[in-house]
């Protein structure tokens, strides 16, 4: 009769490096959650203030929008107009600029927050991270690229504001393209792993 004998062989120590990216990921996650959900708040009741507020204290020009705390600063700001006293097809215009704008910068951070979280427990080469920074990186470059169209927006439906491209488009583009290499680079470190562990 023949016997088959099964060795156990103990897990091999997690190396020092994935400690240290592990330690790394919890303090990050958190970080990036509250920016998540900063950045939302912002966005949520800037978005209720430019269809319910009426007063004078929220307002724009052709640079940016203006959140006043006092009567008495408007004044050095004197181009400046209520957003209240802009029409409803115009607010709804900007409305829609805003979602195209920073819906795109909430998608990065919560793509980030599930990296970090991800990283806690997971192999640090795992194909779903090279899918997690894929994904980031395409939302960088789409950040990057969409002022060009909602300057159109805001010159159709009447926005005063047209200083929508800032520098750090520029940047958002080299740093998307840099997180889709490095997608692809965690991807191919990922098959060579389990290529290795096949061989075992």
């Amino acid at each position: 009769m023949n016997k088959i004998v099964s060795f156990h062989l103990p897990d091999p120590p997690t190396p020092k490096t994935v400690q240290k990216i592990r330690r790394i990921s919890k303090p990050m996650e958190i970080l990036a959650t509250t920016l998540l959900l900063s950045l939302g708040l912002i966005l949520t009741l800037g978005v209720m203030a430019l269809f319910l507020y009426e007063g004078p204290l929220l307002r724009i020009d052709a640079e940016a929008v203006y959140v006043f705390f006092a009567l008495e600063d408007i004044a050095t700001y004197p181009p400046t107009i209520p957003i209240s006293d802009l029409s409803f097809f115009t607010r709804t215009g900007m409305f829609v600029i805003v979602v195209l704008q920073y819906v795109p910068l909430l998608m990065v951070l919560w793509t980030l927050k599930n990296l970090f979280s991800r990283l806690k427990t997971h192999p640090v080469f795992d194909h779903k991270h090279a899918q997690i920074l894929t994904h980031m990186g395409g939302w960088l470059i789409f950040f990057s690229v969409i002022p060009f169209f909602t300057d159109m927006i805001a010159e159709f439906v009447g926005s005063p504001d047209r200083n929508w491209f800032k520098w750090s488009s520029i940047g958002a583009v080299f740093f998307g393209g840099l997180l889709l290499v490095l997608g692809n680079v965690l991807r191919h470190g990922s098959d060579l792993e389990q290529e290795n562990a096949s061989f075992l």
